[in-house]
């Protein structure tokens, strides 16, 4: 027989819930996990223990159903749905996805419905046993067949699943047949649904009506028969009876057009599983798939073979003519997969021999051999992971890579999945591959060959052609921006750190004094007793999960005006960070001729915007004084030399003035004038010669806040002013950019239907929380929606940018070179004899990329150091 689970969806997450209630999970971010846990651990003990063929899960629609047109009240008296399990809904519809288990919602019905229709349907199939997954007394009436039984999982650990037919429906409730529940539930009631039924009728009187009388309908057209209060009561009340049964009926006829084999039991998808169940912090549930996936399986063993089997070459000066047969004769033809693993450099074709090439063992013959003809030519179709390692194997020093053909895996892989990360491991384990040793890491080559058609299918698909292009010169580009470095001016460092180190003892001392005993400033708990215990700064101080006291950014600021020590505090912290980052952190980073190399990262951002590291010069605070001294050190590398620094001015403005076509704010770009003058003009409702500085501000922190998302509350912060005031601005803003606004909303909605938003050039960013019923979860993808199109956008006209003056500097032939990359800037190092050529022909050629067809205006300047730009 085959077998069928129908799942009620909403009914096994409460119970897993509140099974856990003691003792709930957490994830280290603070999100109860609990029903999702045992949701999860539920429909795996159906499967292993059952071994159904079929599953599926009802989940009720949020819609105003048919039921409470009948009965305003219908389940008003239900507690309001736990904040936790709300959270979790999101997720338990992405679990189902994964598992492969087919759900279904029906707009204006429950769960109870789905289930019914389903049942009825499938109960014509004579060789199926059916499931209904519940709790619920209500489906009892479903039971019309040997065949369809009500599976209840059990309560606890302790407990056993209980499975009942229909005779145990018939004696449990003592009737004739299983239709009568919805009698008996018509006449008794059910609290739990605000079904009311008739007062004074409880179960036994119930049964015993039915069986004299079969039905409501019957019980009522002899009420003549009756006696005392089950009469009065019944004459009182009929009609609540007949309401009360038909909230009670659930309906079997719905129009599903689903067969049985849509709901076949399948594989998981694992390679979007796991990383949720990672997420999740499930790390028993990512062991148990991860064993027990065949296919995993069935790859480990694959590797193991392969290590045996396979021939592993050394290349080396005595086997050189073999090798270059093989390279040279074959190249022009195939494509060849190569990875750089510590100081080997491995090259597989698909049905041949993996060879490898050991940096310290093999004569530099054979190295320039290689280098030539893989990165030197144009025609070679080389498919690597992570090419900037294969550019760092070849090249000591920066060179120009001319391989049009070379394809990075892990470039194809963050253009069609950016956010599941682009490690070799997520690579393979969203492809199914168990990770082969550390030392036989190599065998990941043998897996290239399908994922890289896999990729480069989805590519073709989703016509990201363009963006691979872009990608793939931006790797050589910036291989070579780090090689070149940043010059460091070791003499300022040291006055720096000077400087730093004699600043962080000063307000120490004067912490100290305010505090009247030395403490570790650095130690958060430490901190929290000074100043909520012994100096008493706050009455009901905020704590953290862990119960002492909060002591962060956020806290701090919101204290600052408290107590003298709380801007020391600040000020010390601000120190401490800039110092160990950006001074002390620098100098052991130089190289032994004072050269910084950072590393620009494609991988880290699903919007697309590049990220440095190691350390992060994007993130050298610019407002600050202190910040402001850090850039002084960042000097020219040539005597007499220049930094020069090209800025797109206002680009996230300009974008989403085009995108959302709002004439105000196209205009003053077009027209080149002050766009937040404007906006204060407009919000403030005063000439714009009357506009104040403080108006000027607020605008311009609205502006550019609405990119972000920004709420009243944010705004009031920034802007110090208060919550009603903020929310005043913002719909004055929004009253008056009403393009804007339904910019906004046509991006969400944009968002909600097809699951991702895009930038300009098309890349995705998918949001799978854009319908969660959690309003922080949901607002979060809200943001996202609309910022994409905008921050991604910027981001791929800097990098357009990037590649353009690149460029440019090659054909001049020039010595000038691109140092940095920080968000919207470009920064040049510039010998003195070149720098009236930059200063006129890079901001040119950055305003000359034009994706979205509006001005776009970049200011430059250079000087000593990258601070003083004149």
């Amino acid at each position: 027989m085959k077998k069928i689970f129908i799942l009620d969806t909403m009914a096994l997450v409460y119970r897993a819930y509140f099974a856990m209630i003691k003792s709930p999970i957490f994830t280290s971010y603070g999100l109860n996990t609990s029903a999702i846990y045992g949701f999860i651990n539920t429909i795996l003990k159906l499967i292993n223990n059952h071994n159904p063929t079929h599953i599926v899960a009802a989940i009720d629609s949020f819609e105003k159903n048919i039921r409470e047109e009948t009965l305003f009240n219908y389940k008003a008296n239900r507690d309001r749905q736990p904040e936790d399990i709300t959270s979790a809904m999101q997720y338990i519809e992405n679990i189902l996805e994964y598992l492969n288990i087919n759900f279904i919602k029906y707009p204006g019905y429950e769960a109870d419905d789905i289930i019914g229709t389903l049942s009825k349907k499938l109960s014509k199939d004579k060789n199926l046993h059916i499931y209904i997954v519940s709790m619920d007394k209500d489906f009892g009436q479903l039971l019309v067949s040997d065949k369809i039984f009500i599976y209840k999982p059990s309560t606890n650990f302790y407990s056993q699943d209980v499975i009942l037919t229909y005779k145990d429906i018939l004696k449990k409730w003592g009737i004739k047949n299983v239709d009568q529940v919805r009698d008996i539930l018509g006449l008794q009631g059910d609290a739990s649904d605000n079904i009311p039924g008739v007062p004074s009728i409880g179960p036994n009187i119930a049964s015993k009506l039915l069986k004299e009388f079969e039905s409501i309908e019957n019980v009522l057209k002899n009420i003549h028969l009756l006696k005392g209060n089950v009469k009065k009561n019944l004459e009182e009340y009929a009609g609540q009876a007949l309401i009360s049964k038909k909230l009670a009926t659930i309906f079997t006829d719905l129009e599903l057009e689903y067969n049985l084999e849509d709901f076949e039991i399948k594989e998981p998808n694992l390679n979007l599983l796991i990383p949720l169940l990672e997420k999740l912090e499930f790390k028993s549930l990512v062991k148990k798939f991860e064993e027990s996936d065949d296919k995993n399986k069935k790859n480990t063993k694959e590797l193991k073979n392969y290590s045996k089997n396979i021939k592993i070459i050394s290349i080396t000066d005595s086997n050189l003519e073999y090798f270059t047969d093989f390279l040279f004769k074959k190249s022009e033809l195939l494509e060849i997969f190569c990875i750089v693993q510590n100081e080997n450099i491995y090259f597989y074709i698909e049905n041949e021999e993996i060879y490898y090439v050991n940096k310290k063992n093999c004569s530099k013959f054979i190295l320039e051999i290689l280098k030539s003809e893989l990165l030197g030519k144009k025609k070679i179709n080389l498919i690597t992971f992570d090419a900037k390692k294969l550019f760092a194997f070849f090249f000591e020093d920066k060179r120009e890579i001319k391989n049009e053909n070379l394809k990075d895996i892990q470039i194809l892989s963050h253009i069609i999945n950016p956010e599941y990360g682009s490690t070799i491991e997520n690579i393979l384990k969203m492809n199914n591959i168990n990770l082969p040793t550390e030392e036989e890491f190599y065998l990941a080559l043998i897996f290239f060959s399908d994922i890289y058609k896999n990729l480069i299918s989805e590519i073709k698909k989703k016509k990201l052609q363009h963006l691979l292009d872009i990608e793939m010169k931006l790797c050589k580009i910036f291989f070579e921006i780090e090689k070149e470095g940043v010059h460091i001016d070791k003499k300022t460092l040291i006055t720096l750190k000077n400087f730093f180190l004699k600043e962080i003892d000063n307000v120490t001392d004067a912490i100290y004094n305010l505090a009247e005993e030395k403490f570790s400033i650095a130690s958060p708990k430490q901190l929290g007793i000074i100043l909520f215990e012994k100096l008493n700064i706050l009455e009901k101080p905020k704590k953290t999960k862990s119960g002492q006291y909060a002591t962060n950014e956020e806290v701090l600021l919101e204290l600052k005006n408290k107590h003298e020590i709380i801007k020391h505090i600040i000020y010390f912290r601000e120190l401490k960070k800039l110092n160990s980052t950006y001074v002390e952190g620098v100098e052991k980073l130089l190289d032994e001729n004072n050269f910084l190399h950072t590393t620009y990262n494609q991988f880290t951002a699903v919007t697309g915007r590049i990220i440095s590291s190691n350390p992060n010069l994007q993130n050298i605070p610019i407002k600050t004084s202190l910040g402001k001294k850090i850039r002084t050190m960042f000097t020219s590398r040539h005597q007499n030399g220049f930094i020069f620094s090209a800025d797109y001015s206002q680009i996230e403005l300009r974008i989403i003035a085009k995108l959302s076509g709002d004439e105000t704010m196209m205009n003053s770009f077009l027209n080149n004038r002050d766009v937040h003058k404007e906006t204060a003009s407009k919000i403030f409702k005063v000439k714009i010669e009357d506009v104040t500085e403080s108006m000027r501000r607020q605008a311009k922190s609205v502006n550019f806040g609405i990119i972000y998302g920004i709420s009243p509350f944010g705004l009031s912060k920034q802007l110090n002013i208060k919550k009603k005031e903020a929310e005043h601005i913002i719909n004055s803003y929004f009253t008056e950019f009403p393009a804007i606004k339904n910019f906004m909303n046509m991006q969400i909605a944009k968002a909600k239907k097809q699951g991702y938003a895009s930038t300009v050039l098309g890349r995705r960013h998918y949001l799978r929380d854009i319908s969660s019923r959690n309003n922080v979860i949901r607002m979060h993808a809200e943001r996202n929606a609309i910022n994409t199109p905008i921050q991604g956008t910027a981001a791929e006209i800097i990098k357009l940018a990037t590649i353009d003056v690149y460029n440019f500097l090659k054909k001049k032939k020039l010595n000038s070179k691109i140092i940095m990359q920080i968000h919207d800037e470009l920064v040049l190092d510039v010998p003195s004899e070149e720098i009236l050529e930059i200063k006129n022909e890079i901001p040119t050629i950055m305003e000359k990329v034009n994706i979205v067809e509006i001005p776009l205006k970049v200011n430059a300047g250079y000087g000593e150091n990258w601070l003083n730009l004149g």
